[in-house]
Formats: C-alpha cells, sequence, structure tokens
C-alpha cells in the first residue's frame, strides 16, 4: 500500500506540474496577442497592385454594411461555418468537445471547430498555421472581439474580409465577380452557393467546379432547412434553380490581376488571404495599354468556333525579352502558371538551339525531308507532305517533323532534356524518347513557361523566367519579395541569335505567314497538337529583341468533339499579329562572332554537304549563310581536287573505244605518250563521253581537267594499247 501511495503521489505531482506549465504556456502565448481594432475596421483593406509605371491596377469591390446584406446571405454563413454564432461568446466549446471525439475516433485532424469570430481573427490577425499557439492566441482575440463588438458588426467584418478565390475578396467582390450583381440583390441559391465556396474557393468556387460548387450549394441549403432557417419548399426550389454565372467583367486588369496574385503566393510563401487581408502591395509589370489590348482582342467575337459550335478556350501573353509580363489575358480562370499543355512543335526551336551550340549544326546544313525509320520510330510531317533535301532552316520554317527528329537524333536526347530543363521546361522520365522533338511531353509545359524560354532566345540566350512581379511590400512598405532576375546562360549568344535568324524564315516563307504583315524582320514560330478531328492546342509565337507574343486557341477539357478547327498559322498567328501591330520593331543584335560564310553551293546540292566555298568555286555556286566564327565548316575540296578517272577501254581489229564515266565540271584530254612529249588527241566532255580512235599501239593518258574559277588538271589516267 506504501509503494502505491507513492506512485500515486508522484502521478498528481507530475499531473501538477503539466497543468501548471500548459497554464503557465497558455498565458503567456495568450498574454503577446494584442487585439487591434484598426485591422478589423479597415474598411480600405485590400491588396494593392501597382502596374509597371505606378498605375493602380486594383480594381477590388468595397466594403458593405451589415444592413446592406440579405439575411439569406447571413443564414448561408452562419449555417454551414457556425450554427451557433450567435449564442456563443467567440470560443464554441461544445464545438471543440464534438470536433475532438470525431478527430480522437477517425484518429486524423480533419474535423475543426473554429467559430466565425475566430475566423475573423485569424484573417486579420495571424497566420493561417496550425499550431497550438496560433489557436491560444486566436481563442484570446476572439473573445475580446466578441466584448467589443455586437454580432452583427462581428458578421459585417467578417463577410467583407474572406476570400472567395480568383482575385475576389470579401463578399462584395464575390457576388459581383460571380453573379454580376451587388449583395443585397441576390437570390437565396446564389447566397448558398457564396457560402459554399470558402471552405476551399479552389475546389468549391462556382467559376473554378460548377459541379462541386452545385454539390455543397445544396448542402448548404439542406443546413439551412435542418436548423429552421428555410423551409422545405424553398429549399427545394433553391436547389432548382439554375446558377446564371456572370460574364468576364468588363475590368481589363480581371485576369493579370489574379494571376499576379497567384504568383505572388507562390513567390512570396504568403497566403492570399492574408496579402489581400494585411494590406500587402504587389508590384507589378503590366503595361495597362498592352493589357487593354489583349483584353480588347480577346473580348471580340473573332475566332472561329470549335467543332462542336461552343467557343473555343483562348490565351495572350506578352513579355519582354527579360520575361517581365506586360499584358495576360485568358477566356479561362487559371493562371499561367497553373495551366500545362502539350507545346507541339514549339518545342523544335531549342532541338535545333542544341545542335547548334554543339556545333552539330548550322542554319543552312542540309537535311534529307522524306520517310525515315528512326530505329523503329517512323515520324510523318503535317498532311505526310515531305520535301526532300532542304537546309535546317527551312526544315525549322516549315516545321518538318522528319527533321526535327533528325536533329535531336544527332543531339541526343539526354542532351536535348538538359537544355530544355535549364530553360525552366520541366521534362519527365517519360519523356525519353525521340517524340520529344515533336513536343511530346509527358506533363506538358506551363505558358510562362514558353514564354520564358523564347525570351530566353531574344534575350542572347540567358536563361529567363516569366514573371508578373517586381517586387511585394507589407503595409509598412517592408519589402517581403524583390524580383532579381537570372544570370544563367542556357545558350551561348552565337546559338541564340542564329536560332532566331532561323525563325525569321518562318514568318517569310514557313507556317507564320500570316505575321508577314508586320514591320521589320520579327521571329515566329507555331505548333499545332493533334485531337480527333481537329486539333487540342494551337501555338503562335512572336518576337524581337525587346519583346514576346505568346497565343494559344485550344480545348482545355481534352474532348474531341470540342477540339479546335484552326492551327498554329492560322488565329493564333493571328492574334500574335495583332498584338505586335504598331509596336516599334527593336531588331535583334547580331553578336561579332556570328559572321556570313561563303558556301559550295554545288557541295550543298550534289554532295549534300556543307562547306566553305574554295577560292576555285565558281562565282555561281557561291551562297551565303551565317554560322559561328569559332566553328566554321570544312573548306570544299570539289573544285581543288579533280576526281580520278574511271574509263572502260574496249580494243577492236582496227579501233578502240572510249567510254568514261564523266564528272560535272570536268572535261577529260586523251593524249599519246610519245615519250619525249605526248600528243593531245581528244577532248571529251560529258555530252559526249563515248569516243571510237583508230588503232595505235603506245602509252595513252587521259588528264582529268576540272573548271573552276581556274582549270585545275588532276592525276592521268595511263593505258597501254599492244
Amino acid at each position: 500500500m506504501k509503494r502505491t501511495g507513492k506512485i500515486l503521489l508522484w502521478i498528481g505531482i507530475f499531473v501538477v506540474l503539466v497543468v501548471a506549465g500548459l497554464g503557465i504556456y497558455v498565458g503567456s502565448v495568450a498574454a503577446s496577442a494584442k487585439l487591434d481594432e484598426g485591422k478589423l475596421l479597415n474598411r480600405n483593406r485590400g491588396i494593392k497592385m501597382v502596374g509597371q509605371n505606378g498605375e493602380d491596377i486594383s480594381g477590388y469591390g468595397g466594403y458593405v454594411e451589415y444592413d446592406q446584406l440579405p439575411q439569406d446571405l447571413v443564414n448561408a454563413f452562419v449555417a454551414v461555418e457556425d450554427k451557433r454564432f450567435w449564442d456563443h461568446h467567440g470560443v464554441d466549446y461544445k464545438r471543440i468537445v464534438g470536433a475532438t471525439i470525431s478527430n480522437l475516433k477517425s484518429r486524423n485532424l480533419g474535423q475543426g471547430a473554429s467559430t466565425i469570430t475566430c475566423q475573423l481573427v485569424k484573417n486579420t490577425h495571424l497566420d493561417q498555421s496550425k499550431t497550438l499557439s496560433r489557436k491560444i492566441k486566436e481563442a484570446k482575440l476572439a473573445k475580446q472581439v466578441e466584448r467589443k463588438f455586437s454580432k452583427k458588426e462581428i458578421m459585417e467584418m467578417y463577410l467583407n474580409v474572406i476570400y472567395f478565390g480568383s482575385g475576389l475578396y470579401g463578399v462584395n467582390a464575390a457576388s459581383h465577380g460571380f453573379f454580376d450583381k451587388a449583395p443585397n440583390e441576390l437570390t437565396l441559391a446564389e447566397c448558398a452557393s457564396i457560402a459554399a465556396t470558402v471552405v476551399n474557393p479552389q475546389r468549391y468556387s462556382p467559376k473554378l467546379n460548377i459541379d462541386n460548387n452545385l454539390t455543397r450549394r445544396n448542402m448548404v441549403l439542406d443546413l439551412m432547412q435542418r436548423q429552421g432557417m428555410i423551409d422545405s419548399t424553398l429549399c427545394d426550389q433553391a436547389k432548382s434553380q439554375t446558377l446564371y454565372l456572370a460574364q468576364e467583367p468588363n475590368d481589363p486588369f480581371y485576369r493579370y490581376r489574379s494571376a499576379a496574385l497567384s504568383e505572388a503566393v507562390a513567390l512570396t510563401g504568403i497566403d492570399a488571404i492574408h496579402l489581400i487581408g494585411k494590406g500587402y502591395t504587389v508590384y507589378t509589370y503590366c503595361d495597362p495599354k498592352e493589357q487593354a489590348k489583349a483584353h480588347r482582342l480577346l473580348s471580340q467575337d473573332l475566332l472561329s468556333p470549335s467543332l462542336d459550335g461552343s467557343s473555343p478556350d483562348c490565351m495572350v501573353l506578352n513579355a519582354t525579352s527579360r520575361g517581365h509580363v506586360t499584358a495576360y489575358e485568358s477566356t479561362f480562370a487559371l493562371s499561367p502558371w497553373s495551366i500545362n499543355r502539350q507545346p507541339g512543335s514549339l518545342i523544335k526551336p531549342f532541338i535545333y538551339a542544341g545542335a547548334i551550340e554543339r556545333d552539330l549544326l548550322l542554319p543552312m546544313t542540309p537535311l534529307l525531308d522524306q520517310p525515315t525509320d528512326f530505329a523503329g520510330y517512323t515520324p510523318s510531317n503535317y498532311h505526310d507532305q515531305y520535301l526532300g533535301l532542304i537546309s535546317a532552316e527551312t526544315a525549322l520554317a516549315k516545321s518538318s517533323n522528319v527533321g526535327a527528329v533528325k536533329v535531336l537524333s544527332y543531339v541526343g536526347i539526354d542532351n536535348a532534356i538538359s537544355d530544355l530543363n535549364k530553360l525552366g521546361m520541366a521534362t519527365t522520365p517519360e519523356d525519353k524518347h525521340l517524340a520529344l522533338a515533336l513536343g511530346g511531353m509527358y506533363q506538358g509545359v506551363g505558358f510562362a513557361d514558353i514564354a520564358g524560354a523564347y525570351a530566353t532566345l531574344s534575350n542572347g540566350g540567358e536563361r529567363v523566367n516569366a514573371t508578373m512581379i517586381r517586387k511585394v511590400t507589407d503595409s509598412q512598405g517592408y519589402v517581403v519579395y524583390q524580383n532579381e532576375g537570372t544570370t544563367q546562360q542556357v545558350f551561348s549568344p552565337d546559338t541564340a541569335y542564329l536560332v532566331s535568324s532561323m525563325l525569321m524564315t518562318t514568318i517569310k516563307e514557313g507556317t507564320a505567314t500570316k505575321l508577314g504583315t508586320l514591320e521589320g524582320d520579327y521571329c515566329a514560330k507555331t505548333g499545332t497538337v493533334k485531337l480527333g478531328d481537329g486539333n487540342s492546342d494551337a501555338w503562335c509565337v512572336a518576337y524581337d529583341a525587346d519583346k514576346v507574343t505568346l497565343s494559344w486557341i485550344g480545348d482545355l477539357s481534352m474532348e474531341p468533339t470540342s477540339a479546335v478547327a484552326t492551327s498554329g498559322g492560322g488565329e493564333p498567328a493571328i492574334l500574335a499579329r495583332e498584338m505586335l501591330k504598331n509596336k516599334h520593331f527593336i531588331p535583334l543584335s547580331r553578336p561579332d562572332s556570328v559572321i556570313l560564310y561563303p558556301y559550295d553551293g554545288y557541295d550543298w546540292l550534289e554532295r549534300q554537304t556543307l562547306s566553305l566555298a574554295s577560292p576555285n568555286t565558281p562565282d555561281r555556286y557561291v551562297e551565303h549563310t551565317l554560322g559561328k566564327a569559332s566553328a566554321p565548316p570544312p573548306v570544299s575540296t570539289y573544285f581543288t581536287t579533280p576526281p580520278s578517272v574511271s574509263a572502260d577501254v574496249q580494243v577492236n581489229a582496227d579501233e578502240f573505244s572510249l567510254n568514261i564515266e564523266c564528272q560535272e565540271h570536268c572535261s577529260y584530254i586523251l593524249s599519246y605518250d610519245l615519250g619525249f612529249w605526248t600528243v593531245q588527241l581528244d577532248e571529251i566532255k560529258q555530252d559526249a563521253p563515248h569516243r571510237r580512235y583508230p588503232l595505235t599501239s603506245g602509252q595513252y593518258l587521259i588528264t582529268p581537267v576540272l573548271h573552276g574559277k581556274e582549270d585545275v588538271e588532276g592525276t592521268p589516267y595511263r593505258f597501254w594499247i599492244y
């Protein structure tokens, strides 16, 4: 008994110490929690967004007084978020006990017990962590709020600080953004729809996922009925009501602002609720004139419908050569960082760049464009059209699939993947195949990543990350993020310029001829990804030394019936052209290390090799191509060394016949060798290679003569006749 008593004593002491320690901890944490009424009552709260020259592009909805809120909206939030809101004093102890028991039974922390007052405190005073210290501070501040303000005031402040996704902060912005209505005009069904969103805007926003929203909306209506806020008739009527979502607001900065907010969250690690609710300022690269043009382009009914008659999904993005996104507009509620698509032929310039970087290719390197089997992989060209012997420049301009795969086989798949990753276009192990040259990527590429990769070419090969954000500051002006840019050189300036020079040809004679009316030698590339009887993705990118424009039209659903009919050289090229129209063109600066080489056109055509013209190459065969001064092609030997003679001699009774395999640009001198001199008997040319001569015994010579700028004699071919 004595031993048992000692154990119980020690247990009692331990419990007392734990409780005392916990009490001290709770007291110290709670003591540090201070209520700031200014944060609760700040009616100008909201994130501020600034354009590239200081323009205010914020555009968020204003504060709503309690008497402007419909009772159905208030009831919907109480029903789904905090059914004892009107009765508790900031902390719902009954709900805490119930949530704790539920979590213990399920062995997870899925059930929460946060009240509306707690959520108000969390959104205005605290971070979003799930720590014990934050919960303690939240409870203390919630009690202080309840003592200081009425329930109606708390509800009013709460509905003006919560975040609904897509850049919509506060119930006024959500009401207009979702339904194009003031809050006091909302129906019961719309009130429930808005209340259904806040638990997880990415999942339940009616703009992003209408089916999920409707399911949760109906759950909210059921809760309102069970709690006596509406009767069964109103509940059923509201459930059957169709939600008519607002068209995109006539606000040219809406899409840019929403995308910039998403990027700011990713860059700072601060969630959207706090960026918006705590007075942060986001400084962007938005150019209001360019953004207005992009908004106007996609607002007009310019695009052909999809195969099923629906409107296609589309996007335009403008960025500087440093990757600063000056305009972004789309017909869907996704940022250019949150959506990946198959890039199609937009990937090809970077495959060619890898070959040029490794001195495997120049713009005029000949490629044979014909059906080819690459160890079991047989790519086909668009509409099965093949061009035969063409230059690498033409292969890229015409978007030859065979040519791109051939170049990838030169570069090597591992090298190409390394290049793409350095450019910011992430690959996966599933991408290690030759179809990579045609844009076959397992997880696709993001819009912003593609824009950044092409800006890298415009920027002389230095890695560029597309971004909307210059810097982010808090409410006190302290800088929490600053864009420092990048310094990694992915390709040499030589390579970047040579690839760009090839892409100029795409507009002149390739797949982007619809940009031909632009003033200046722009670079461009198109891409098309097949889906059923149409296309899932149609791309066009165009750039100069100052600006990159990316346009896309496609089908986000990936349903073959709603694919688009246009290709990259069609309507996407028109969108890119309109974005660049009237822009001051800035040419790319050619590096001193990129020079104009004279090459031997005869060698190129007949031997299918790229070689420098020799001093004896006839002028009519001298062509020119750009290349690296550090890695010139070999000098042609065709017009410097006559080919050896191949002759067939047949002897008859009184004559002999001579049949020479004549080479182009050569003639052959037949001579009789007398020992101390030779006698020329004939000059044989390509048009009459077969000759007969009287039979005379002795030694004969056939001397090849190559006709270039000067005649060059080769080694004689000797034969005897007896």
